[in-house]
């Protein structure tokens, strides 16, 4: 079952108090039904975790796809190319702040972008650079992640070699190419013409494809390292007590994660 699936199973609206309990957060900086219940869904999923940053300022949903969205700006709706998804209707997104949740998100809009409104480069290349920074931050987020699962994976071997389960030799690509592309890809976009933008379609749509197989991969990682920590948490039998145990609920964090 995929994520879009698991959220948009059926059922009953919950309260808006009862998701505000859920999430743990004051009620008013919930978003409006049904979004609210999509989130609590969402979390529930173990696909986020809910990041208070301030008592005057919304908490933030931070997703295990790199994206970080403002609760309160949180939407799920239908998006070309991608279908149902969550991003953020925020107009000024703050610092640390994403407009969707996933880098494949935010590539696909700004190759449809490209190919539909090329006139942007010259109406409005700050947000097509947006777009290219939101990937960069998101990648970014998911190479971080990876690395606290390898330093998990290597301090639990350390104290139980029974559970390495052979994760050494699993590729972690390099966040440069990414990095180096993405400055490519918006030095090119500064100082295009419409015109140039439909002549080098394929050069853009490249550059843009580079970023995204970079974030593919990580997530690949992270996938992989993440079904190893909940095998260890499932070695645990219920006692966390352990040092194996107490490294697995620092890795879990928050996150719902069902052994």
């Amino acid at each position: 079952m995929g994520d879009n699936e698991l959220i948009l199973m059926d059922g009953e609206l919950r309260s808006l108090e009862g998701i505000a309990n859920g999430l743990d957060v004051n009620r008013r900086w919930l978003p409006p039904q049904p979004h609210a219940e999509y989130v609590l869904r969402a979390i529930e999923a173990g696909l986020g975790v809910v990041f208070n940053v301030g008592h005057e300022e919304s908490p933030l949903v931070r997703f295990e796809d790199g994206g970080s969205i403002a609760l309160t700006a949180l939407r799920y709706e239908e998006i070309p190319e991608r279908g149902w998804e969550f991003i953020s209707t925020g107009d000024d997104l703050g610092e640390g702040q994403t407009k969707y949740r996933d880098v494949c998100s935010s590539i696909s809009t700004l190759k449809r972008e490209f190919k539909e409104r090329p006139e942007l480069v010259h109406d409005d290349v700050n947000y097509l650079h947006e777009l290219i920074d939101n990937a960069c931050y998101m990648i970014g987020r998911l190479h971080k992640r990876v690395m606290e699962y390898v330093n998990f994976n290597s301090r639990v071997v350390k104290v139980d070699d029974s559970l390495d389960f052979g994760l050494d030799g699993l590729e972690i690509p390099s966040i440069n190419i990414s990095d180096e592309t993405a400055e490519e890809l918006k030095d090119s976009l500064s100082c295009y013409s419409t015109d140039d933008v439909k002549s080098n379609l394929e050069y853009l749509e490249n550059l843009a494809e580079t970023i995204r197989d970079v974030a593919q991969k990580l997530e690949g990682c992270a996938g992989e390292y993440k079904s190893v920590a909940i095998k260890i948490g499932q070695s645990c039998k219920g006692k966390f007590n352990t040092e194996v145990g107490q490294l697995y609920l620092e890795i879990k964090g928050g996150r719902n994660w069902v052994l």
